[in-house]
């Protein structure tokens, strides 16, 4: 079983554990940001980069995770108004912010992954309203096995986004913030801080990386910019 609070337990799971590696090193590259609005909500997903297809998110921990001029928007019903991630119903298009530790596709339906669990830090995970993260939280997959923690392509993921953050071309879908668009104040931004545990495609050698990114929310009046952003961006990956 993974656990997010101490690296040494990867090990436990039979994964040789290698030196902590910075973002540059290896393959994770840092925290991607997608933005898009829909209706009156603005949506900011993250996601684990990674240089390489099918390389594998083990963990992500020790996570600073903040918002300033802006809210964290829960659902309304008991299931959604938290940070645990409603199975079945916690979409891309959810008027709802979760966490998630990849992602499940059903019909062409994106949702959370329901392998998706906290570590003990995450103490406000099952809390209804909770609209902050607690200091070094984490989460991750009990599985050792599973596939929800594999890189996958990010181009159908942000085709109708603004992308922001580390550059990259693969990546685990982490999280999902939701936003009232009336309420963003000018210059509000999401503070994304923390490290991720993963390994290679074909390893079993666990890897450490840590990033640190700052996402700009777009005022009210550039909500129509969104979308140019997200074209602007893929075309400067290719």
């Amino acid at each position: 079983m993974f656990r997010n609070s101490h690296p040494s337990l990867l090990a436990a799971a039979g994964l040789a554990i290698a030196a902590s590696a910075s973002v540059a090193n290896a393959s994770f590259v840092g925290w991607v940001g997608a933005l898009s609005n829909h209706g009156s909500f603005v949506y900011l997903d993250v996601y684990a980069g990674m240089s390489g297809s099918n390389d594998h998110l083990l963990n992500v921990f020790n996570m600073n995770i903040s918002s300033a001029g802006a809210t964290f928007v829960q659902g309304a019903t008991p299931d959604t108004s938290r940070w645990a991630p409603s199975y079945g119903t916690a979409t891309r298009d959810s008027a709802d912010s979760f966490v998630t530790f990849g992602e499940e596709n059903y019909n062409g339906i994106t949702y959370s992954s329901s392998e998706t669990t906290r570590d003990p830090n995450f103490t406000n995970y099952f809390v209804a309203g909770a609209t902050t993260i607690p200091t070094l939280a984490g989460w991750y997959s009990p599985n050792p096995l599973s596939t929800a923690g594999d890189a996958l392509s990010l181009v159908p993921a942000v085709q109708h986004a603004t992308v922001l953050g580390a550059p990259a071309d693969f990546g685990i879908w982490v999280a999902h913030f939701a936003f009232d668009a009336s309420s963003i104040a000018p210059g509000a931004s999401v503070h994304f801080e923390g490290q991720s545990g993963y390994r290679l495609a074909g390893s079993q050698t666990a890897l450490f990386g840590r990033d640190s990114q700052t996402f700009v929310l777009p005022a009210p009046g550039a909500l129509a910019l969104l979308g140019l952003g997200g074209v602007a961006a893929r075309r400067r990956r290719r």
